[in-house]
C-alpha cells in the first residue's frame, strides 16, 4: 500500500498512475492533515509527500510521523521541485530519506518506492526472527 501526499491533484494522480501496477493499493491525500488521518487508520508500505504544501508542509508532516509512529518515518519519500535550494538540501540530508525530483522519471519513481518497500520488509523479517 502506498500513500501519496500532494496538494496538487494532477501530481497525485500522475504518481498513482506510475505506481498502479506495483502497488496493491494507492491512496492520495491532498494535505498533511488528511495524510495524518489516513495514517492513524492504516498501515502503508511507502509514503510519498511533497515538501511544499499549504498549512502543513512535507517537513512538518515528517516530524509528525516521527513523533507519532517513529518506525514509519523510514517509509517516507519526499517529492520536490526545488532540490537545489540549500534549505531543502539541508532538510533532506538531515532526514536521510530518499527524494524524487519533479519532473518525474517513472522508472526512478518505481525504483525508489521498491527500495523503501523492500527495506521495510527486511526490517519486519528481522524483527520477527528476533522475537
Amino acid at each position: 500500500r502506498v500513500l501519496i501526499v500532494d496538494d496538487e491533484p494532477e501530481v497525485g494522480a500522475l504518481l498513482a498512475d506510475i505506481l498502479r501496477r506495483e502497488a496493491a493499493g494507492i491512496e492520495v491525500a491532498a494535505s498533511g492533515q488528511e495524510a495524518l488521518k489516513l495514517l492513524a487508520r492504516r498501515e502503508y508500505d511507502a509514503i510519498l509527500t511533497d515538501l511544499r504544501m499549504p498549512e502543513m508542509d512535507g517537513p512538518e508532516l515528517f516530524r509528525q510521523i516521527e513523533q507519532r509512529w517513529p518506525q514509519r518515518a523510514r517509509l517516507v519519500i519526499f517529492i520536490t521541485g526545488d532540490a537545489l535550494s540549500p534549505t531543502v538540501q539541508t532538510f533532506l540530508a538531515g532526514t536521510g530519506q530518499p527524494y524524487l525530483e519533479k519532473p518525474f522519471v517513472p522508472a526512478e519513481v518505481r525504483k525508489i518506492v521498491q527500495e523503501i518497500v523492500s527495506a521495510a520488509a527486511l526490517r519486519r523479517q528481522s524483527v520477527a526472527a528476533g522475537s
